[in-house]
């Protein structure tokens, strides 16, 4: 009885460990994805279907990168405006390619022609979050213009904190030795750990003669 079991509790386990690995598996596949904390708006107008794409947050001293896709399923080609509205008394925290300018002389906006069952993709580049200012959530919004059909996306983006090392020199010098260093402690630690006290004063035995050497030692073939 106590056989039947031992021999029913072995199965069972073997059972589990081979389901494990397969239960795990479909457990992360159905997991939900974590949020890609970035704007994806969809919509229609005047025929074109759009898209755009921009980030929810962005560092002091980081560029935005705004996209806009435009796909026309018409049979006819469709001209479009699309305009960036910077944050009402917010513009002067935001300039272009790290350098603060006023917005009055720089377009914010471009337009395209799109042919009949073509996707044109355009972008706003290179806006960047100047430092020196609260961090805030910002409003904007761009507007898509076709004819007489308008629409209107808002678009929120938070800034967070800006880089702690302003010069590329530093990071390339303190991460490898930070990195360097923790690996040295790890290896200090491990070497407590899994050897014996001053084991590295003393010479380890010495290997043994075989009483039969083998035959490639001398290089006799058999």
């Amino acid at each position: 009885m106590r056989a039947t079991e031992t021999l029913s509790f072995c199965t069972s386990r073997r059972i589990v460990g081979r389901l494990s690995l397969p239960v795990a598996v479909v457990t992360l596949v159905l997991l939900p994805a974590p949020s890609a904390h970035a704007l994806t708006e969809s919509g229609e107008i005047a025929g074109l279907s759009y898209t755009v794409y921009a980030p929810e947050w962005t560092w002091q001293r980081r560029d935005i990168n705004i996209l806009v896709v435009l796909e026309n399923g018409g049979a006819s080609a469709t001209p479009v405006r699309v305009s960036l509205e910077l944050p009402v008394g917010g513009e002067d925290h935001f300039g272009l390619r790290g350098q603060a300018i006023g917005w009055d002389e720089q377009p914010l906006h471009f337009e395209v022609m799109v042919p009949p069952g073509a996707v044109v993709r355009q972008a706003f580049t290179g806006i960047t979050a100047l430092p020196g200012f609260p961090r805030t959530t910002y409003e904007f919004a761009l507007a898509l213009r076709s004819g007489s059909q308008e629409v209107r996306v808002p678009y929120r983006v938070r800034t967070v904190r800006g880089q702690t090392l302003k010069g590329g020199r530093w990071s390339a010098v303190l991460v490898p030795v930070a990195v360097a260093l923790v690996w040295c402690i790890a290896f200090v630690l491990a070497l407590r750990r899994f050897s014996t006290g001053g084991a590295w004063k003393t010479s380890g035995a010495p290997i043994p003669e075989p009483e039969a050497p083998e035959h490639w030692i001398e290089g006799v073939p058999r």
